[in-house]
């Protein structure tokens, strides 16, 4: 067991403290905090803690290693013991626990209590190091920041993160002066009173830290500065799910478990092992696979060349099982998704969470399906868990319930959630990133799941490369705190270890990529034209272009910059009598149930003529295999996005024309890769497309970020980031930078409510969705949990409904929650199920 502290150890054992209450039971004090510690003790052993303790503890440079150590753990552990004392004052127990027990205390403000045990952890916690005869002077330094960090966390512990320096500026504001001479003069009710700390001690800690921060900083490598960012996001995410636990307990009147029922990792792998797929490749591994470093001049089939790679890497991973984050650089349509889930399962030992991370929530949906073949069996699929603002909670995934209606169901069903408390979660980037770096409550709470886990990230170059240098080193900061391993992988990964100024922070799975990109099959499977790109192009060259080409057994892929241009083209050739063959489009306006109707027939089909009009949701996440491609040129990482949809198979031939019509700059804004000698317009990078030899490209790249990068020792500066922002833990702050989608523009979320036809045939009908969205909200009788579940599910139904529109867009609205608009019947604004953007009055948000 833990030590924790002797809750008597602070308060007067005659005294009746209150925590909760729940209608006429009342929880004491003492019972809550004995509940956190069961919780936050079973997370600490089933997370392996103490070795993370270790880990930060290393970081730290102390001299005394023993007597140091030791202490950051005490500090760690008691946070939990102490996260609540502060319900003791009287004004909490009055107002929130009708228990009179005393006059409102000076200093201390209404019903506060967070702050206040912060105060009394911080006085504990300095009089212990005040009396340490085993730490020398500068560990006590040491020491002295950390104390006031922790408080911070309690202090923070019912809110959002803010920056460090607010909580100082609160530790020396008049109302902590009045409450620490009021402890010192004028004993509180039950409180033992304080130790050490008065208003000069406070003062004088805090005027030090501020003082010698500058030079602080400089001990620590930037990683470092990581490290001690990711720890204080740890600690703030098992404090508040060792809290949430316990007063879950306290209403259900059960034990929550926390740590799940789930079939193991290795349950996993066991069935992957089984699938026809993997079968296939242990036969072709048997018979034919030499090892690394041979000839593929002899290998004709796409199958077995796809075999080379799975196990190049996989023996490649086994050799280097000791790193902590990996790159797979592989051709598109070279089976890297396949390749990554065993690699991952490789890496799970004795590891319980795999996440599976990619750029977009269509990408998300693709990968769950994906699985699903992967484990046919329903045990295995429900606890597969997609966790984005589109898809409703699993309720398949626990049965140990005997009322699947109850309070402890819903409860448990959130609170897994909010915890990510699954075996397997797929999600997006913007989910991940605000796992890592966000600010508000329920992005961090669930931080603590990614100890020991194995994190696959798919398309790392769609993170915007302005903060390239930051993610890079963030990541292996994290990795190395938490015991992660990663797996980052694309067909066009960037080398960013370059940017973070150490080597050997990656370890690439492919010691020789280009024997992959290189082969015939690979580089020869699309022939690139570009003679609509020499010349001045017009909707009505490219459509006559088009009718040349099209058959009747050809599908031909067209993707533009802009909606607008789409639609345009799309209600052209709708309108040719010289186009024979159906016409559709795609674009991010259509749903996901829209998307799949566009795209299902195309799948199946493998010799019917098709022209698909789409904008670039179709470069990733869209699983479809063209003959013919037309494509305005922007990104060189697009265009080969873009080529991995022709001739996926490899079993036609496959030809792509690249024109140049709308300026793609704008979607790009701050990017690095944006430039006409960086696109198709350069005779070099047609090179590069061609030989698919992406490092000379982002060579130019990386040269061009760290030169901007070396340029500016301002606020968008490395040194600015870590030792302005990381050390300080400015939350918000680091949130703000490390923000992976700015949204510049003045918008407005608009609920366009009309009939559409489900997968099953049933309609839904976004009006009545938006009924039960509003009945919902005004429910103040429901509980609590089952609110939150019902309101999860509904939101979901609701995003079919949901358009980004510009906030000026002049427009009578039949409701209003929030900052939500909702046009009750919005049909007439749709045109062959499209929405006519024009028709709406407005032109923004025109790409996607």
């Amino acid at each position: 067991m833990l030590p924790f502290i002797d809750y008597y150890e602070i308060i007067n054992e005659n005294s009746l403290f209150y925590a909760h209450t729940d209608g006429d039971r009342k929880e004491l004090l003492k019972e809550h905090i004995d509940k956190c510690q069961n919780y936050f003790q079973k997370l600490y052993d089933d997370k392996g803690i103490e070795t993370i303790i270790k880990r930060f503890h290393q970081n730290l440079h102390f001299q005394n290693e023993n007597a140091s150590f030791d202490f950051l753990k005490e500090l760690l552990i008691q946070l939990v013991s102490f996260h609540d004392f502060g319900k003791i004052n009287p004004e909490f127990q009055r107002i929130k626990m009708n228990n009179s027990i005393g006059k409102p205390y000076g200093g201390l403000i209404k019903s506060e209590h967070s702050f206040f045990s912060s105060i009394i952890y911080l006085d504990y916690f300095l009089h212990k190091l005040s009396i340490s005869n085993q730490l020398v002077s500068d560990d006590k330094y040491i020491l002295a920041r950390i104390i006031l960090e922790h408080a911070y966390i309690i202090a923070r512990h019912h809110s959002d993160l803010e920056s460090f320096s607010k909580f100082k500026d609160c530790l020396v504001a008049s109302q902590t002066t009045l409450l620490i001479n009021n402890l010192l003069i004028n004993s509180l009710n039950g409180y033992k009173g304080l130790k050490y700390i008065d208003k000069d001690k406070l003062d004088s800690l805090v005027r030090y830290l501020y003082y010698t921060q500058h030079d602080d900083q400089s001990k620590y490598s930037f990683e470092e500065l990581g490290i001690h960012f990711f720890y204080y996001r740890l600690a703030y995410s098992l404090l508040v799910a060792s809290d949430y636990y316990a007063t879950s307990e306290f209403m259900n009147q059960k034990e929550m478990d926390i740590l799940g029922d789930f079939l193991s990792i290795q349950d996993f792998q066991k069935e992957y092992n089984q699938n026809n797929l993997l079968k296939s490749i242990r036969n072709y591994e048997k018979n034919k696979y030499q090892g690394q470093y041979k000839n593929f001049s002899d290998i004709t089939e796409i199958n077995d060349l796809r075999s080379e790679l799975f196990l190049d890497a996989e023996e490649s991973l086994q050799k280097n099982l000791d790193e902590s984050i990996y790159f797979l650089e592989a051709p598109t349509g070279s089976g890297k998704s396949n390749t990554a889930f065993n690699l991952s399962f490789h890496l799970m030992q004795n590891r319980k969470k795999l996440f599976y991370i990619y750029p977009f929530n269509t990408l998300v949906e693709q990968n769950k399906q994906n699985l699903n073949e992967l484990f046919p069996k329903k045990e295995y699929q429900d606890q597969i868990v997609v966790v984005n603002s589109l898809t409703p909670l699993p309720k398949n995934y626990k049965k140990n319930f005997d009322v699947e209606d109850s309070d402890e169901y819903y409860q448990t069903l959130l609170l897994d959630r909010q915890f990510l408390n699954y075996s397997v979660v797929s999600s997006t980037h913007v989910t991940f990133f605000n796992l890592l770096f966000g600010s508000k409550k329920e992005d961090v709470i669930g931080f603590h799941q990614l100890v020991n886990s194995v994190i696959v990230l798919d398309e790392i170059q769609s993170y915007k490369n302005k903060i390239w240098a930051e993610i890079i080193i963030m990541l292996q900061a994290c990795a190395k705190l938490m015991g992660m391993k990663i797996i980052i992988m694309s067909a066009t990964l960037p080398d960013l270890e370059k940017l973070s100024g150490q080597s050997g922070v990656v370890k690439h799975l492919l010691d020789q990529p280009q024997l992959y990109f290189q082969h015939h099959l690979f580089k020869e499977r699309v022939q690139l034209h570009y003679e609509l790109l020499d010349e001045k192009i017009t909707l009505e060259k490219l459509k006559n272009h088009i009718i040349q080409n099209q058959q009747s057994n050809k599908k031909i892929l067209v993707e533009f910059i802009k909606k607008n241009t789409a639609y345009e083209f799309y209600k052209m050739l709708l309108e040719c009598e010289d186009i024979t063959v159906e016409v559709k489009c795609l674009t991010g306006d259509d749903s996901l149930i829209e998307r799949e109707k566009i795209l299902a027939p195309i799948k199946k089909q493998e010799n019917v003529g098709l022209i698909l009009i789409a904008t670039q949701v179709i470069e990733a996440g869209v699983d479809i295999d063209m003959d013919i491609g037309y494509k305005d040129i922007s990104l060189l990482d697009s265009e080969e996005q873009f080529l991995g949809r022709i001739n996926r198979s490899c079993k036609k031939k496959g030809d792509v024309y690249f024109f140049d019509l709308d300026q793609y700059q704008m979607i790009y804004r701050g990017d690095f890769r944006v430039g006409s000698s960086l696109n198709l317009n350069d005779k070099d990078m047609r090179e590069i497309l061609l030989n698919k030899d992406f490092s000379v490209y982002y060579d130019r790249v990386m040269k061009t970020i760290q030169r901007n990068r070396n340029q500016n020792t301002n606020e968008d500066g490395l040194d600015c980031f870590f030792k302005q922002k990381v050390y300080k833990l400015d939350f918000p702050e680091i949130s703000k930078t490390m923000k992976l989608i700015d949204d510049d523009f003045w918008s407005i979320d608009v609920v366009l409510c009309r009939k559409i036809e489900l997968e099953d045939g049933s309609v839904l009908d976004g009006w009545e969705v938006w009924n039960r969205y509003k009945e919902l909200l005004q429910d103040n009788d429901m509980d609590y949990s089952k609110k939150q579940v019902k309101l999860i599910e509904v939101r979901s139904q609701l995003s079919y409904f949901i358009y980004k529109l510009q906030g000026n867009v002049d427009i009578q609205y039949n409701d209003i929650i929030g900052e939500l608009r909702c046009i009750e019947d919005a049909s007439d604004y749709f045109r062959d199920g499209k929405l006519d953007r024009k028709r709406i009055g407005q032109l923004s948000y025109d790409f996607l």
